[in-house]
Formats: structure tokens, C-alpha cells, sequence
């Protein structure tokens, strides 16, 4: 019973995809003086939506390319590891910045609060990342169990 709560949570992220793509794609385009912030706003809905993608039920049926995708052990393993260094990066830039005001002491309070939103933004990101790495390495230990 809680999994099938947990996995129509997951169906949230497409919410937040969207609501993500609203807010950055059209900063993107036709850039305004908030585009840093809204870009960041945008980065952390994808991130809240990457990590609903957590939540999804991780014993449902195999689809074909999951089970090509699978089956390749060494290559899983490679884009786990890969997935989850880039998304430490993602961290680390958050962390970066935060403490803009360290590294450029004569930055406006203004961009050091578009940086900050930039920040949490990619914070949330990196974070949902790791939680989809997780998830893939629970799906791959699930069909390893099932070969």
C-alpha cells in the first residue's frame, strides 16, 4: 500500500517539469533582468521533479530498453558513476554560489541574491540526480536478481 502512495507521488514530477519549463525556457529566449533567479527557479523544480522520479515502484516490469540497457553491466555501472559525479558537480556549483560574496567581494546584493536562487537551484538538482542514481542502481540490482 505505501509503495503505490509513493509511486503516485511520482507522478508529481511531470508538474514540476512543467512548471520548470514555464519559468526558464521563455528566460532563455528573451532574456529579462531576473534570469538568473528564474533560471535557478527553473533548475530547482527540475530538480524536485528528478527526484520524484525516486519514488517510482523499482519492481515494475522491465521495458525492452531497460532490459538491453541492463544487460550491459559494465556500461550501467560507467553511467551510474558518471551520472552521479556530474551531479556532484551540480552540488558543488551550488555550493559556489552561495559563497559567491567569498570569491567576489564587490558583487551587488542583487546578483548575490540571483546567485543564491541559482544556487539552490542547482542544489536541487544535483540532489534529485543522485536520487535518480540511486534509483537506476535499484532498478539494475532488481534485474540482476531477476537474470
Amino acid at each position: 500500500m505505501i509503495l503505490k502512495i509513493f509511486n503516485y507521488i511520482s507522478y508529481f514530477r511531470y508538474v514540476a517539469y512543467l512548471w520548470g519549463a514555464y519559468v526558464a525556457f521563455p528566460e532563455i529566449i528573451e532574456r529579462t533582468n531576473n534570469i538568473i533567479a528564474n533560471v535557478g527557479f527553473g533548475l530547482f523544480l527540475f530538480g524536485i521533479g528528478i527526484a520524484l522520479e525516486g519514488f517510482k515502484d523499482s519492481d515494475r516490469k522491465f521495458t525492452k530498453v531497460e532490459i538491453k540497457l541492463y544487460s550491459n553491466e559494465k556500461r550501467i555501472k560507467r553511467m551510474i558513476v558518471v551520472n552521479s559525479l556530474f551531479q556532484c558537480f551540480a552540488v558543488l556549483f551550488g555550493v559556489f554560489c552561495f559563497n559567491l560574496n567569498l570569491f567576489y567581494p564587490d558583487v551587488s546584493v542583487v546578483i548575490l541574491a540571483q546567485f543564491r536562487e541559482l544556487g539552490f537551484g542547482s542544489l536541487a538538482a544535483g540532489i534529485g540526480g543522485i536520487s535518480l542514481a540511486k534509483e537506476q542502481y535499484n532498478r539494475f540490482k532488481a534485474f540482476t536478481n531477476l537474470a
